[in-house]
């Protein structure tokens, strides 16, 4: 499929997004597809230039977009959810949240061990039965792990939060948006994200695992909001 075509596609599925009902105040920025060779955004093609980089938001012209690189042809439903995604990173970075987390300087700090790691992955234990069922004891062990983690492991446990807070909550977007263009789809990413938080050799994929706490726990309170 043809960038514009795409494109096309694509502003139509955001278009019918109710964005308000999943962050209040959210609203699509804009976005350009791109391939090895050639650029779409805003209704035509433009030149690709470097800053066309990954799958990411960016500053383009004084105004922040999201960007992605298309490979194959893309299931419209997931891409657009994807896009969206970037996008709500545009909207935290014009809203200059604060919590960012320093990849950089994680990669020499950041440091692992069997203690950390295995709070963290009872941590993530507890967060998937309370999605489940809300149960006081289990709310109340994972408060504990959660305070036992950050005095042990002080910046470890900031790191992972700033991902929480930063990733997870595109995450959330993106699985919300999925959930209005394709239900079936985002019942699979909800049950993959399940899985892999639980996992051992997943417990240093921060944006797949601590983001994905991020995202059981707004689906929790949504759950507990509706039943209120």
């Amino acid at each position: 499929m043809k960038l514009d075509e795409l494109y096309g596609r694509i502003t139509e599925a955001v278009s019918s997004l109710d964005c308000e009902s999943i962050r209040p105040g959210f609203r699509p920025l804009k976005f350009a597809l791109y391939d090895d060779e050639k650029c779409f955004f805003d209704g035509a093609y433009i030149e690709k230039t470097d800053v066309f980089c990954a799958n990411t938001s960016i500053d383009y012209n004084g105004e922040q977009i999201a960007i992605w690189k298309v490979d194959g042809e893309p299931d419209i439903p997931v891409l657009t959810s994807k896009i969206v995604h970037e996008m709500f990173h545009g909207l935290q970075t014009r809203e200059k949240w604060n919590c960012w987390a320093d990849e950089t300087e994680a990669l020499y700090r950041y440091k692992y061990n069997a203690d950390a790691l295995s709070l963290r992955l009872r941590e993530n234990d507890l967060l998937l039965r309370l999605l489940d069922r809300f149960d006081d004891t289990a709310y109340r062990e994972l408060l504990s792990h959660r305070r036992l983690r950050s005095e042990k492991y002080p910046y470890e446990f900031d790191y992972e939060s700033r991902i929480e807070e930063i990733e997870g909550s595109a995450t959330y977007v993106e699985w919300a948006v999925l959930g209005q263009l394709d239900e079936n789809a985002a019942a699979a990413m909800k049950e993959r994200m399940r899985a892999a938080v639980t996992k051992p050799r997943d417990s240093r994929r921060f944006r797949r695992g601590r983001s994905v706490v991020r995202l059981q726990g707004s689906s929790t309170a949504e759950s507990s909001s509706s039943r209120s």
